[in-house]
């Protein structure tokens, strides 16, 4: 099963992280990406408190993905973002794309 998560909100990390491990913890087997747009952009770089969790979970094969246009907007280096982390022009086009290409679409 396909399944894209979509994060905007710096606060909805821990959620999202959660939610991340119980699908892979489950008996489906998932194909997951994380789509970081707004200010949930921050969290991808090195150094931040959720670090350990989504090194490990990209360790597992979640995809995470950042909109270029917010890590513009938040002055970002793109060099303080995590090697796996795959950065798209704008994260909201990635969502449509992945969506036509029959993901699900969970927001938590």
């Amino acid at each position: 099963m396909k399944v894209l998560l979509h994060i905007n909100e710096q606060s909805k990390w821990n959620m999202l992280l959660d939610n991340a491990k119980h699908m892979l913890a489950s008996d489906e087997k998932f194909i997951l990406e994380v789509v970081a747009n707004g200010e949930a952009v921050k969290t991808l770089q090195k150094q931040d408190e959720y670090s350990n969790s989504i090194f490990e979970l990209s360790k597992k094969g979640i995809k995470f993905i950042a909109c270029n246009n917010s890590i513009n907007k938040f002055n970002i280096n793109k060099n303080s973002l995590y090697e796996f982390v795959i950065v798209v022009p704008a994260g909201m086009v990635e969502i449509a794309k992945k969506q036509n290409c029959g993901y699900s679409y969970i927001k938590p």
